[in-house]
């Protein structure tokens, strides 16, 4: 567990929430104490953009009435320059991947439904000779 920082400016938490949530993995923990009047998550982080193919500024919009604490975990960031969201980036990729294993299973089965006709026509062919 990381060791606990200590902000008294409302710009030192939002830069600390926005590299933990561009640089640190999913399950990471960002413990702090916070005695600034930080009440939203940042509003642009910076992330690798799959679509750009370069790192980019990703915003979210910030509604005035929620705190982090409330909508911290249902915040979608969108990349400013293509507007693509990290979600649709996962569809996508999933889709992709989806795509090919559907091709290698009806690959596999073909091959499998040659196999047995060739097993069987040797068969056959064994069995006349006899």
């Amino acid at each position: 567990m990381a060791d606990s920082q200590s902000f008294a400016k409302s710009a030192e938490v939002l830069t600390a929430i926005a590299q933990q949530m561009a640089e640190a993995p999913f399950y990471a923990q960002l413990i702090y104490k916070d005695q600034s009047d930080t009440a939203a998550v940042p509003a642009t982080i910076n992330l690798f953009c799959e679509k750009c193919d370069k790192e980019t500024n990703w915003e979210t919009y910030i509604s005035p009435n929620t705190t982090y604490r409330d909508g911290f975990g249902a915040k979608e960031y969108v990349c400013r320059n293509c507007k693509t969201s990290s979600e649709e980036e996962c569809v996508q990729a999933f889709d992709r991947v989806r795509f090919v294993f559907e091709y290698l299973f009806r690959e596999i089965d073909a091959r499998r439904r040659s196999a047995a006709e060739y097993a069987g026509a040797v068969a056959k062919i064994a069995s006349q000779k006899r």
